[in-house]
């Protein structure tokens, strides 16, 4: 990691060069540069990114127990999504992984039943348009109050057609708790095959965090069904995205 950090010092100018979807990386990085004793003059200024991103993610994480309390109370199946999930089993600190949002994947036919609960908890729906009509477009819609913003899904992502193959997640989905709520997340390899599809996807802002999240769940004892996500692969036809995803992670 020394030769990597020095690497990365000797052709990176910090004051100029270091754009928004690298920022949300510099905690990780203080982290990991304490962990092996690195000294560096931006240490200081790393740690107060770090403390910075500490209370936002428990402010973030305040935010959301409530609203994961109510859908539960009303026996909403809920898959938690994306950076929740990974910073709670697989960052073991929820600092280290940028959130903004918080993703849930609900079942087809209680997707009504949730979003009127949080509509008559005072959510607004950001999509102008009716829910018959989302729900017939798009697979997922984003609900707001106040500062915080909900994504709710009935499909994992773009790609997935179909109940059965979003069955798969549902039957493979593990049990994690946030914030003492008791709700799911996908199983190691859904998670790694959801983080490949989604980090791989053309965005505006490079989300370069879907790098660390893989490398951090392969790194982590967690043990990936490699035939069951070459199933995923082929069933979701996103063969090409897979390929080159696994190939610049090797690189």
């Amino acid at each position: 990691m020394q030769k990597a950090y020095s690497l990365w010092r000797d052709h990176v100018d910090f004051e100029n060069e270091v754009e928004s979807a690298s920022i949300r990386l510099l905690p990780l990085l203080y982290d990991n540069i304490k962990q092996v004793g690195i000294e560096d003059s931006i240490l200081a200024r790393l740690k107060g990114i770090y403390r910075k991103r500490w209370s936002q993610s428990n402010i973030f994480f305040y935010k959301i127990e409530p609203v994961l309390q109510l859908l539960s109370s009303f026996c909403i199946r809920l898959i938690v999504l994306k950076g929740v999930p990974l910073a709670i089993q697989y960052y073991k600190n929820i600092t280290l992984r940028p959130m903004a949002d918080i993703d849930l994947l609900v079942l087809k036919d209680q997707r009504e039943i949730a979003i009127n609960i949080l509509l008559k908890d005072g959510f607004t729906i950001k999509e102008q348009a009716p829910l018959d009509f989302l729900f017939r477009i798009f697979r997922s819609v984003t609900l707001v109050k106040d500062d915080l913003e909900i994504d709710v899904h009935w499909s994992p992502f773009l790609e997935s057609f179909g109940i059965e193959s979003e069955h798969l997640f549902w039957e493979q989905a593990v049990p994690i708790e946030v914030m003492n709520i008791k709700v799911e997340a996908f199983c190691h390899t859904d998670q790694l095959f959801h983080t490949l599809i989604h980090g791989f996807r053309y965005n505006p802002e490079p989300p370069m965090r879907w790098i660390a999240d893989a490398v951090t769940i392969l790194g982590t004892e967690s043990e990936i069904d490699w035939d069951r996500l070459m199933v995923l692969t082929d069933m979701h036809k996103v063969n090409l995205q897979v390929k080159h995803a696994l190939i610049y992670l090797e690189d």
